[in-house]
């Protein structure tokens, strides 16, 4: 459970995230189907494993991003970057230009509404809050309000499954929900050989597999959601050779999206380039 040690530190009260009531400081500054594998780089045997493997990264290119931009969620629909934009009074939905940055259409969030995780359903965008309890709808050709649906806790990340929905709220349970109207279909525990893993936080569900950054961490983990277990992790500490991170203590990896069928795009909070990689062993 190296990642997980890695995640808290005892001695900064702020990242002391229970998986009961998960909560976080405002530190920064104010299916099971696996028959398809897409960029996995592994033989699929390491899915009946018990010891993770631990992955590293090649980075492919260089994107440029909105250095103001707390990146709360990343997700590619056709040649638009859906981002959801984080902090109170700056919180908003977003569509970007990829490959330039520019952006295309935005939508601010009321200035007590934290932006959280955002996934693409269909021709919509569900954007989850932080504490305000509820996620947002919008059209994903104008970012028009289509509606919202109300929820109890925390909303950290979320990604798009064909049938449902996985949220995260910054513990080590994922919940399932109904695209159409929210509601819970049930939880998974993540556990690593049999113990918890929390701080689960942005996430992006690819090839019947879930994605998770682990908040304050250079790390992600692969998650098997059927059963909960980690069945990799991902080492993205080689994206400090290539992405001018700021210093800010808030400046942390968040961001996961698919780019092509064998590569991702990495983002942070603040930072002002993402990284498109593919996964390699080792």
């Amino acid at each position: 459970m190296f990642f997980v040690a890695a995640c808290a530190d005892d001695s900064d009260p702020s990242s002391a995230v229970s998986s009961a009531s998960p909560t976080v400081t405002e530190w920064a500054g104010d299916t099971s189907d696996t028959s398809d594998f897409g960029i996995w780089p592994t033989d699929p045997a390491l899915l009946s494993g018990d010891a993770p493997a631990l992955w590293t990264i090649e980075v492919v290119s260089v994107l440029p991003h909105d250095a103001d931009s707390y990146t709360q969620g990343l997700e590619l629909a056709g040649d638009v970057l859906v981002e959801s934009r984080g902090r109170y009074g700056k919180s908003e939905i977003r569509l970007v230009d990829p490959t330039t940055g520019d952006i295309r259409a935005s939508t601010a969030l009321r200035k007590n509404e934290f932006g959280e995780g955002a996934t693409v359903v269909d021709s919509t965008i569900i954007q989850l809050t932080w504490k305000a309890e509820v996620a947002y709808v919008w059209s994903l050709a104008d970012l028009t309000l289509l509606d919202q649906f109300g929820y109890i806790g925390e909303g950290w990340g979320l990604c798009a499954q064909p049938d449902r929905l996985v949220m995260s709220n910054g513990s080590s349970t994922l919940t399932f929900r109904d695209p159409t109207d929210f509601q819970p279909l049930g939880t998974v525990d993540v556990t690593q050989n049999g113990l918890p893993v929390p701080f689960l936080n942005e996430l992006e569900c690819v090839d019947g597999l879930v994605l998770a950054n682990i908040f304050r961490s250079d790390l992600i983990v692969v998650i098997e959601p059927s059963t909960g277990q980690v069945v990799a992790s991902v080492d993205a500490s080689q994206l400090n050779a290539v992405i001018d991170r700021p210093s800010a203590n808030g400046a942390v990896l968040n961001g996961i999206a698919r780019w092509t069928n064998d590569s991702l795009v990495l983002g942070g909070k603040w930072w002002p380039q993402m990284a498109v990689v593919r996964l390699t062993d080792g």
